[in-house]
């Protein structure tokens, strides 16, 4: 790296872990008290799949290669992966909430939010997770994306803290998703950028990037003794011991595929059944995973007769209205590793029309307050106050070898996601069996699998 890129980064990384003191500002107070709390309740849990030993390397394809292994740095990363590595303070399950980094949270006589991180929460690297961990995170989360109402912090002990909220504005459901930020990590990479370009943060969920070849291949693995591996939640999940990804140019990834050296390929754009036909000839399985949530674009910054307005209903209205020389600046907003190509074509259009079109990915939790359109996706569009148009997508279909072996009635095949993923295991013996049979070509019927939950992971051709 040149003296005069490794100045720029340092400048760059130095205004990006500073806390925000004249913007966004958030008060942090060190206070060490115990104070009452009404603790909210939570969901029991239970297992969601039977027990399975830690064992089996898995093998995908990218199509590209990140441009970084760290949420914060020179520039965002390209794949969303990465944030899902991380756990989130409380997990949303099925309308309920059970711990996540969090062990629980409730609800001071003063109205603070009070949040107790669990005694066992670890990073990968075995640095005890803290409320220094959760201050570092607010305070970039509010540089970046201010969540609305939060005005300061107060550490009672390593493990509890309290946030305030202007009165009416508590984002309940915005703290509970997000996901830290490791300090320690940060602390050190601003000091020595050069030498942790390529080391991944360190990981609160149960994978953590182990190595990195720049523009080859990302290796993920299972962390030893996870912290949170007896929870009954997570019992009898996430039990492949490594992933590996793998820079395989589009061209190449069917070839990779029927010779066996990666293990399933998701495809967009072709039809089931021609994916069928060509499943017959090898001893593959079809998994349909829909489209969910649906894809957006909401305009967060507008007039009703706004030329930004007009402009976005005849587009999607299929009737483009003419150009004009001269149009405001627009600020477009998509989440990291998502909704890029949606962006890129709305963006095309929008120059077209005479606007100057800013495109950039959000780094952490997804909210409207630092972009005038932003691509996102909608639990619920019907409580959308802001103008807002649907975006056409097609549910995705991934062919996998048989080797590759789902749960019982798993909600989806994510490998990563928290929430409803890690329901996958390898078959070693059945992969060799498969792999060292020619006969393996003659065509035969496909299984075929529907999942309930989309894969948030997307490794497409």
């Amino acid at each position: 790296m040149s003296a005069m890129r490794h100045l720029v980064l340092f400048l760059c990384l130095s205004w990006a872990l500073a806390a925000s003191s004249s913007e966004n500002p958030l008060t942090v107070r060190y206070l060490y008290a115990k104070p009452e709390v009404t603790w909210w309740p939570l969901a029991s849990s239970k297992a969601t799949a039977n027990s399975q030993d830690i064992s089996g390397s898995l093998r995908l394809a990218m199509a590209r290669f990140p441009r970084a292994v760290q949420q914060l740095g020179e520039v965002p990363p390209d794949h969303n992966w990465l944030e899902q590595l991380q756990m989130p303070l409380m997990i949303h399950d099925n309308q309920h909430w059970r711990p996540g980094i969090a062990s629980r949270w409730g609800t001071s006589p003063e109205g603070q939010l009070i949040i107790e991180i669990d005694s066992a929460a670890r990073w990968s690297d075995g640095v005890s997770i803290t409320v220094d961990d959760v201050v570092f995170t607010l305070q970039q989360q509010q540089r970046m994306a201010p969540i609305a109402g939060l005005q300061s912090v107060d550490v009672l002990s390593p493990k509890l803290a309290a946030l305030t909220f202007a009165p009416e504005t508590q984002e309940r459901t915005t703290i509970a998703q997000l996901r830290l930020l490791p300090k320690h990590y940060y602390d050190a990479y601003l000091s020595s950028p050069d030498s942790l370009r390529w080391q991944a943060e360190p990981t609160s969920g149960p994978y953590y990037i182990d190595a990195v070849q720049p523009g080859r291949s990302i290796t993920l693995r299972r962390t030893p003794g996870w912290w949170a591996q007896q929870r009954a939640f997570f019992k009898g999940r996430f039990n492949i011991a490594s992933v590996r990804l793998q820079r395989i140019d589009p061209s190449e990834q069917w070839a990779a595929l029927i010779r066996g050296e990666i293990d399933w390929l998701e495809f967009k754009a072709d039809p089931s059944d021609t994916l069928q036909q060509r499943a017959r000839y090898f001893q593959m399985q079809l998994w349909q995973v829909p489209t969910a949530p649906a894809p957006y674009v909401v305009l967060t910054t507008h007039q009703d007769n706004s030329s930004l307005r007009r402009h976005l209903d005849a587009y999607f209205a299929g009737e483009p209205l003419a150009g004009i020389e001269f149009h405001p600046s627009v600020q477009l907003l998509h989440p990291s590793g998502q909704l890029r190509d949606s962006a890129l074509q709305l963006q095309s259009y929008l120059q077209q029309q005479g606007f100057q079109v800013n495109i950039r990915s959000a780094n952490l939790i997804d909210t409207r307050t630092r972009a005038d359109i932003v691509l996102t996706h909608v639990q619920n569009p019907q409580a959308l106050s802001a103008p807002h148009w649907p975006l056409t997508t097609s549910p995705s279909t991934v062919l996998a070898w048989e080797w590759i072996q789902v749960a019982a009635n798993a909600p989806s095949t994510d490998l990563w996601d928290i929430h409803r993923g890690g329901h996958l295991f390898i078959d070693a013996r059945r992969r060799n069996t498969i792999l060292s049979r020619p006969e393996r070509r003659t065509p035969q019927a496909v299984h075929v699998q529907s999942f309930i939950y989309s894969n948030q992971t997307q490794h497409t051709r």
